[in-house]
Formats: C-alpha cells, sequence, structure tokens
C-alpha cells in the first residue's frame, strides 16, 4: 500500500522551522541568566531540533528504526570522510568568496561564525563553542535532515530524498544570501550519508565543517584581504577538485564493496508503493515550509 510519508515529514519540518525562528526573539539573557551562555545555545537548539524529531522518530519509526541509518561508519570508510570534509570546507570557501564578490561586507557579516558568541578567549571557551556551535547543530540537525527526511522522502525515490532534505535543510537556516552554501553543503552531506550508509558518518561531517568555519572563516577573510585573492582562490579550486576526485574515487570504491559483498540498498521500494514527486512537491506542509522561508527571510 503507498504511504505518502512526505506529509509527515514536512510537518516536522515546518514546526521545527517555526520554533527556531520563534526562539530569535526570546532574549538569551532572560532564559537563563546564570547560565553558561553557551550551554544556552546547546539547549535551545536542542529543544527546537531534537526534541520534535524523537516525538516523531517514536510514532513514526518505532517499529523500523533502522531506516534512520544510526549506524557507526567503517573504518574502511575513514579516507572518504575526510575528502569529504575538505570538500565542503574548499567548496564553501569558494562560494562564500564569490558571493562576497557580489555582495560585499554584508555577506560576510551574515556567516554563522560572525552570528556565534565567540570562540573564547582560552581553551574552555573554546570547548564551549565548539560543543554550542559544531557538535549540536551538527548532530541534530543531520538526525533531522539526513535521517528522518531522508528516511520519509525515500517514498519518492533516493533523488528525491536528497533534494528535499538538501532544501529543507537550506531553508532551515533563513538565509538567503547564504542559501548557495547551505545548498552545496547539504548536497555533499546527503551524498557521505548514502555512500557510508550512516548518518553518524554525516554528523561527524557536519560537526567537522562547523569547526573549521567557526575558528577559521573569519581568519581566511583576513588573510585574503592581505594577500591578494586570486592566488587563493587558484590554490582553492585546485584543491577542491583534487579531493572531489578522491571523495568521488572512493566512494565508487566503497559501492563496490557493497556489490561484492551482496549488500543492497535499503532505500529501494515497489513501484506500486512509490509517490510521484508532483505529489512530494505539492504536499501542502513542504509548500507551505517555502512559503514560511520566503516571508521570514524577507520580511525579517
Amino acid at each position: 500500500m503507498k504511504r505518502n510519508t512526505t506529509v509527515g515529514a514536512g510537518f516536522l519540518v515546518l514546526a521545527v522551522m517555526a520554533l527556531s525562528f520563534m526562539i530569535r526573539f526570546v532574549p538569551t539573557q532572560s532564559v537563563a541568566k546564570d547560565i553558561n551562555p553557551y550551554l544556552t545555545a546547546a539547549l535551545l537548539q536542542l529543544i527546537v531540533f531534537m526534541i520534535p524529531s524523537l516525538i516523531y522518530t517514536m510514532l513514526r519509526f518505532s517499529s523500523r528504526t533502522p531506516s534512520l541509518r544510526l549506524r557507526l561508519p567503517k573504518v574502511r570508510h575513514l579516507f572518504f570522510i575526510i575528502a569529504s570534509i575538505a570538500v565542503i570546507v574548499l567548496g564553501s570557501t569558494l562560494i562564500n568568496f564569490g558571493m562576497f564578490a557580489i555582495i560585499g561586507d554584508s555577506y560576510q557579516s551574515s556567516s554563522a561564525s560572525a552570528q556565534a558568541l565567540g570562540t573564547g578567549e582560552n581553551a574552555i571557551g573554546g570547548l564551549y563553542a565548539v560543543i554550542a556551535f559544531a557538535i549540536v547543530p551538527a548532530v541534530c540537525e543531520e538526525y533531522l535532515f539526513r535521517g528522518v527526511v531522508c528516511a520519509e522522502f525515500e517514498c519518492v525515490g533516493v533523488g528525491a530524498a536528497v533534494f528535499f532534505s538538501t532544501v529543507l535543510f537550506s531553508m532551515a537556516h533563513f538565509s538567503l544570501m547564504r542559501l548557495p552554501v547551505y545548498l552545496f553543503s547539504g548536497a555533499v552531506l546527503a551524498f557521505v550519508m548514502y555512500v557510508t550508509r550512516s548518518v553518524i558518518a554525516s554528523m561527524i561531517v557536519h560537526t567537522a565543517t562547523n569547526s573549521v568555519a567557526l575558528f577559521f572563516e573569519s581568519f581566511v577573510y583576513k588573510v585574503v584581504n592581505r594577500q591578494g585573492v586570486v592566488i587563493f582562490i587558484f590554490i582553492a579550486a585546485a584543491l577542491f577538485f583534487i579531493f572531489a576526485a578522491a571523495a568521488l574515487g572512493e566512494a565508487e570504491k566503497i559501492y563496490r564493496r557493497y556489490a561484492l559483498e551482496g549488500e543492497k540498498p535499503d532505500y529501494r521500494l515497489p513501484k506500486k508503493e512509490r509517490v510521484g514527486l508532483i505529489e512530494a512537491i505539492l504536499c501542502p506542509p513542504v509548500l507551505f515550509t517555502a512559503v514560511f522561508f520566503i516571508v521570514t527571510s524577507f520580511a525579517f
């Protein structure tokens, strides 16, 4: 029997986005005057992203939790994971500089690292920053978008699951200026999850790229402004293509091993159980989520 699971996933993302948007109007100081601000930020992300996702999981995945792929990546996936981290870091950097050249200083000030509370002046402050702005967001967002959303949109097809998880992930960040970066990162993270068949692998990649952005993004802007952008872009582009080729080569080896070991994909549904792409696109909660993103991005 055909089940359009995109409806439930769409409502979940819409609810998370609504909570995420509303929480912006709550002064951090009034939420927790005596609590470390980094801890407050981490707790708010857990409340907004993780609690709705876990409730949804309990209701929808009680009998099919393997669909979420909450398994550790294998040792043989390590080089692919490292190459994927480099691909996202370098690709995002190139996109950032392209957007910076078009938009200017307002784009740099919109960065996640610029909006963060800071990395702190000591090791403890840096550790808090990593937890609040790298680890917690990565775990929460990957569980929702590469775990739940991908699993639910596989009723349309794996290509649709990658597309919708990427687009919804990008919209959940409420930034039109940085949308290209989030689209690129989301697509690579979905690729990582499907190649390794592990959401934890995409969490690792996401955490690493968040950490790099948190500590080094503003530093890169300063260095490039002093030393010149042309040579930097040339080196970054060359490294990007090298690591992209390495990641694709490793992915091919991983899939070849799956075939040799007889591990079949776990996302293929019989044709009679699939949902049409148009039906998924016109799914009301998905459309409402897109409208919500556009309205809030332009109005605020």
